[in-house]
């Protein structure tokens, strides 16, 4: 029984250092798995951004499409009442047409390129947020392991009376398993 007892210190200590170096450890893969969580959004934000292009080109080519089509339809009606369509207001009505049509696709496009551009800064974001995230667990790490040596250090000193000590008049270890008077104390 009373070599538990002395050996409870060393026993703690163990517990202390393992127990520093496994929050060290757990606080690394947070920060690893929070860092790829921010990676993979920065992935999924960049391919918003292609994606919002790339239908924005769509949308354009749709909205000038549908242009073309206006402007046919007007020039058809134009010519519905017999008169030269290539002539005075009516190519004035005709180009004021192609104007706004072609102003309908540029504001889809400068939009598409509006949403590809907040997709594209989220991705610079994340990507900020992985090395932020992965430079914090180290500190928290380095924190935990600053901690636990600091708690060691309260337990056994760095000098001075604090150390443990056998006492039992120089048999060492022997009287704390029982052949003698000694026994494991901090002083």
């Amino acid at each position: 029984m009373a070599f538990l007892a002395a050996a409870a210190p060393m026993i703690g200590t163990i517990a202390t250092v393992a127990g520093t170096g496994l929050s060290a450890a757990n606080y690394l893969q947070q920060g690893a798995y929070g860092a790829q969580v921010a990676r993979n959004n920065a992935e999924t934000a960049r391919r918003n951004a292609d994606y919002a292009r790339t239908a924005g080109m769509a949308q354009a080519s749709i909205a000038s499409m549908k242009g073309a089509e206006k402007l046919a339809s007007l020039k058809a009606d134009q010519a519905a009442s017999g008169v030269d369509v290539n002539s005075g207001s009516f190519v004035d009505v005709q180009g004021g047409q192609r104007e706004a049509d072609a102003l309908d696709a540029e504001t889809v496009l400068t939009n598409a390129e509006l949403s590809a551009y907040g997709y594209s800064t989220q991705a610079r974001d994340f990507e900020a947020e992985a090395v932020q995230t992965e430079t914090a667990s180290w500190f928290d790490a380095l924190g935990s392991l600053a901690s636990g040596a600091s708690s060691l250090a309260g337990k056994w000193g760095t000098g001075g009376d604090s150390k443990p000590k056998i006492s039992g008049g120089g048999k060492g270890f022997a009287g704390v398993v029982g052949r003698g008077s000694g026994a494991l104390s901090y002083g």
